[in-house]
């Protein structure tokens, strides 16, 4: 039997009233490399799947027009 990890996000992410569609960048907490992104998904909708164990920095980025973004780490 396999594992897939699956990471979603979900819509507890906030930024004051921003609202609307984001980029989302996942990136090796180590290395820094770029292992997945999403653009303009809206944000109930970002969820990266089969991840490996490992440290990852998120961030996401709201597409308004304003550098509004956030980045958060985590473990799987």
């Amino acid at each position: 039997m396999a594992y897939t990890p699956y990471f979603n996000t979900g819509a507890t992410i906030s930024l004051g009233s921003d609202t609307g569609l984001v980029t989302a960048k996942l990136e090796n907490f180590t290395t820094k490399e770029t292992v997945a992104l999403l653009e303009n998904v809206a944000l109930s909708e970002v969820a990266f799947k089969d991840l490996k164990k490992g440290d990852y920095l998120r961030t996401i980025t709201w597409v308004d027009g304003v550098s509004n973004s956030i980045t958060m780490n985590f473990s799987l």
